[in-house]
């Protein structure tokens, strides 16, 4: 459901709002639980991470894959799934390491602990750029251009963007 609004709102807006607004949400909701009274609110606030997680699956995949050349997307795709899978197995050692120091209250430490990689992330985002794919898309040539000169350099040039996406689409778009 979160993959599905957000890629909506990601297409709509921007990749890079959504981008830095996921993992705000997720390092917020992941605090929230510590605070938690009831059941239905600690059920309110996983079913929230979920959605941020799968807008996260939606939104991180889509920027990385405009965003790196072609030559390397594959690899660095293939990097981001295997993270994932390192993230898991980490969470799982922390949680049972965690297990150990704690009393009752301890579910909450481990429930919080998640904020503290997810915030790490939020920080290391704060200079992505947006997707300059997008920005063709949107007819933005020049914010496009901007971005490419900024984060690849001068030698790449943003109408090579223009000739893949007119190729993708069978020319059915001007971006001019």
């Amino acid at each position: 459901m979160g993959s599905f609004f957000f890629g909506w709102l990601t297409d709509k807006i921007g990749r890079k709002p959504i981008y830095m607004a996921t993992i705000a949400l997720f390092v917020l909701i992941s605090v929230l639980q510590y605070f938690v009274s009831t059941q239905e609110q600690l059920f309110i606030l996983r079913l929230l991470l979920g959605f941020t997680i799968s807008a996260e699956y939606a939104t991180g995949a889509t920027l990385l894959s405009e965003l790196i050349p072609r030559k390397n997307r594959g690899t660095i795709l293939a990097c981001l799934n295997a993270m994932w899978t390192v993230g898991f197995v980490v969470s799982v050692v922390a949680g049972y390491t965690m297990l150990h120091f704690g009393g009752d209250e301890i579910w909450r430490w481990i429930l919080v602990s998640s904020a503290v990689p997810a915030f790490i992330l939020l920080i290391l985002r704060l200079g992505s750029a947006e997707s300059p794919r997008w920005l063709m898309s949107k007819g933005k040539v020049e914010k496009a251009k901007k971005v490419v000169d900024k984060h690849f350099g001068r030698h790449v040039r943003v109408d090579d963007l223009v000739i893949e996406e007119r190729k993708k689409n069978g020319n059915k778009r001007d971006f001019q």
